[in-house]
């Protein structure tokens, strides 16, 4: 029982009739209310009225089909199976293009589906192309999508259809009820009406949940009383000239604008058709108190929402109606705790792997990032795929915008002349000063005799250039470095720190050659220091100090180098350590640079040139 108070009148809504009361004067005594017998009037009973939850006018149902169609033709989305329903001739790919949509459509969303089915159908555009793929296939081109028996089931009715029914699809809903795997009363519907123009409902979750507003459905939806009734609603209304597209706009209704949180009720076409919605707006006018011109302007015709609460209607709310959820009292559902839908977390870790085990070869598939984007994996790893790609982006960003000094290889920092520029600076800075001096102070002086020195000298440097040589070849041959484009290593394994150290003793041997110019002080040879020799030797020491600071692996192609160092060292050693005195040739080197050619009285294309006490202008080999 409940009792509303109306200013003066009181509402009895009881089981089988609702009446009203006409409440005594306030002014009598009590004992006069006691006695007094209420008049009662009694109104429509609900058996006389038009049934709350069904269209039985088909004035109005005519009415909603057209303006829901109305608003489904100027708001529709574009959707690529929607295309092929409408322009595709072939009643059969038709049929299985519509298949493929509903079975892809299954607990998916429309924006994630688009793309697997525009290469599905580009793919295996007919029943027969489909039939003749592996289930590896059909995986692959599924992975993602989630849910694999709906892609396993598309496979199996497509073999069924191709062996069982000679290639052509079922032409009524209820043979595609029967004779395809997968396929539900509610797909059944769809592809029926979509495809082959069949006069039938379909019921989704959209359609449920527009049809129990609509209709004040209040009671579990999964109930089969609820569900017979919602079926029968669909049948009712869906429009004969257009059953398919009075089915999508069903669809398309719930999904854009009778949604399960945040309706749009004032965009909605079917509004006034719409119990909810009615409701919605008595609530309000019941909190603003504006009750009794709302009581005096409710029309006869207009059925009462609340006459089955409470009175045991089998599709009315089981409860009263909660008005801060609005029209989402309609469909009310079960609190149902659901595990099969598990939350996993991933802990990725990144690891650079140069060779594997026999034993993991076996349990494993590596692939390339190009094989990965197309290989049967599941979103998961999609997403680690993905959050690696990223990170990358981020920390490239991150390492273009940091400062030269802290976009350095930290694998060189501790070593000697790496971590700061200012050491080779100074290094330079005095080199020039000896440069500008030197020649001032032996300008009187005679030729320092630097025999022994310079064959000490000469060997030592044919010893390093010797194990510089070894290095190069040897790491970037056991590490399998292309000699045309080898990437970057910045890695801290064995192949890597051993290409870095040798990198480094390359970087100083620059350093050490600094003593060249030195010697060429010493010994009053001044006409040597040109301005190629003093460039050559001056951008060396930065130009291999800023390799070693920020690369130092990776892209080696300098060990032949080595050898151009090693054999005119050797040559010079030899001069100085056998002949009998100061040796009548000099060895220069005209050095290839990229940007600067050697110039001077002679041009030659040798990288060694031997000249009996020569002039040549270029750069002295050291």
């Amino acid at each position: 029982m409940k009792f509303e108070f109306l200013f003066g009148h009181v509402r009895f809504m009881s089981r089988s009739r609702t009446v009203a009361i006409k409440a005594q004067n306030t002014a009598m005594t009590s004992k006069k209310k006691k006695n007094q017998k209420p008049v009662i009037k009694e109104e429509t009973s609900q058996k006389e009225q038009p049934s709350l939850h069904f269209f039985q006018d088909p004035a109005e149902t005519t009415l909603f089909r057209s303006q829901l169609l109305e608003w489904y033709d100027a708001n529709k989305r574009d959707l690529p199976w929607r295309t092929l329903a409408m322009t595709e001739p072939d009643l059969n790919i038709r049929t299985y293009a519509v298949w493929v949509s509903e079975i892809m459509l299954q607990q998916t969303q429309v924006s994630t589906v688009i793309d697997y089915y525009n290469r599905w159908m580009k793919r295996w555009p007919t029943v027969e192309k489909l039939s003749k793929a592996t289930l590896e296939e059909v995986n692959q081109m599924w992975a993602g999508l989630g849910y694999y028996s709906r892609g396993r089931r598309l496979h199996e009715g497509a073999q069924k259809v191709v062996s069982n029914l000679g290639g052509q699809m079922p032409k009524t809903t209820a043979t595609l009820l029967k004779q395809l795997p997968g396929v539900g009363r509610y797909t059944a519907g769809a592809i029926g009406s979509i495809a082959l123009g069949q006069v039938t409902g379909a019921v989704d979750g959209n359609v449920i949940r527009v049809l129990s507003r609509v209709r004040a459905i209040g009671a579990d939806c999964n109930s089969p009383v609820v569900t017979d009734a919602l079926w029968k609603i669909a049948d009712t209304l869906v429009d004969p000239k257009r059953p398919g597209d009075f089915n999508q706009a069903m669809m398309e209704l719930g999904a854009r604008i009778c949604t399960p949180k945040s309706a749009l009720c004032t965009q909605c076409p079917v509004q006034t058709h719409c119990h909810a919605f009615r409701k919605v707006g008595i609530k309000q006018e019941t909190v603003k108190k504006h009750l009794s011109k709302l009581s005096s302007n409710l029309k006869d015709d207009v059925p009462d929402i609340e006459n089955c609460v409470g009175g045991g209607c089998s599709l009315c709310l089981s409860e009263t109606w909660n008005v801060q959820l609005g029209v989402q009292n309609y469909p009310r559902k079960p609190v149902v705790h659901v595990f099969s839908h598990i939350h996993q977390t991933y802990i990725v870790f990144l690891v650079h792997v140069s060779e594997c085990s026999e034993e993991q070869q076996q349990r494993s598939c590596w692939l390339t990032k190009p094989a990965l984007q197309n290989a049967a994996v599941s979103t998961g790893v999609k997403k680690i795929f993905k959050l690696y790609e990223s990170s990358n982006m981020a920390n490239k960003e991150k390492k273009r915008k940091a400062s030269p000094m802290k976009r350095s290889n930290k694998r060189t920092d501790p070593w000697l002349l790496v971590y700061s520029p200012i050491p080779i600076i100074c290094i330079f800075l005095c080199y020039l000063g000896i440069i500008w001096i030197g020649p001032k102070l032996m300008k009187n002086a005679e030729p320092v005799n630097l025999k022994v020195v310079l064959i000490l000298y000469n060997f030592a440097m044919v010893g390093l250039s010797v194990y510089m040589f070894h290095e190069f070849l040897i790491t970037s041959w056991t590490a399998n470095y292309s000699y045309l484009c080898q990437p970057v290593d910045y890695s801290t394994s064995p192949l890597g720190m051993r290409m870095a150290s040798v990198c480094w003793w390359f970087f100083f041997s620059k350093v050490i050659e600094l003593s060249d110019t030195v010697f060429f002080i010493l010994r009053k040879k001044n006409s040597q220091l040109t301005f190629l020799h003093v460039y050559h030797h001056g951008t060396m020491i930065f130009n291999w100090w800023a390799g070693v600071k920020f690369v130092a692996g990776g892209q080696c192609t300098i060990f032949h180098r080595s050898v151009k160092h090693f054999c005119p060292y050797c040559d010079v050693f030899l001069l100085w350590a056998c002949s009998p005195g100061t040796p009548d040739a000099e060895i220069f080197v005209v050095e290839a640079l990229p940007h600067l050619a050697a110039a001077g009285k002679h041009k030659t294309n040798l990288n060694i040139s031997i000249h009996s006490k020569a002039t040549l202008l270029g750069t002295p080999l050291h």
